[in-house]
């Protein structure tokens, strides 16, 4: 992804950062290495948060294949209520946004406009 960053390509990352307690070793980096790459980025850089509240995030990971190698329990462990970076222009896509109003909220901050 740094290569891609630090090349001007355009990069999604599809991830909800992790909630780890003070003092953790993994607590900072996610955030901090995507404020690195913002920073690193050779153009526009915009991030976009999903506010998907932890019922949704439940319900989407039922379906999944992957369903059955952790339970809903272990999930709220790991949830935040925000993964917000904080980042200048940060967009905030609320969950009541549809996918089509999402996805042309997206377009457009791609296409510069």
């Amino acid at each position: 992804m740094t290569f891609m960053v630090t090349d001007g390509l355009p990069v999604q990352s599809r991830r909800r950062l992790p909630r780890h307690p003070r003092g953790h070793p993994q607590r900072r980096p996610v955030r901090a290495n995507l404020h690195q790459l913002g920073a690193d980025h050779r153009g526009r850089t915009t991030f976009f948060y999903f506010d998907v509240p932890f019922s949704e995030t439940v319900r989407r990971h039922t379906t999944r294949p992957q369903a059955s190698e952790f339970t809903p329990e272990d999930m709220r462990g790991w949830y935040a209520t925000s993964g917000r970076l904080g980042m200048p222009d940060e967009q905030i896509i609320a969950s009541s946004s549809s996918v089509d109003v999402s996805v042309a909220r997206i377009m457009v901050h791609m296409d510069g406009e």
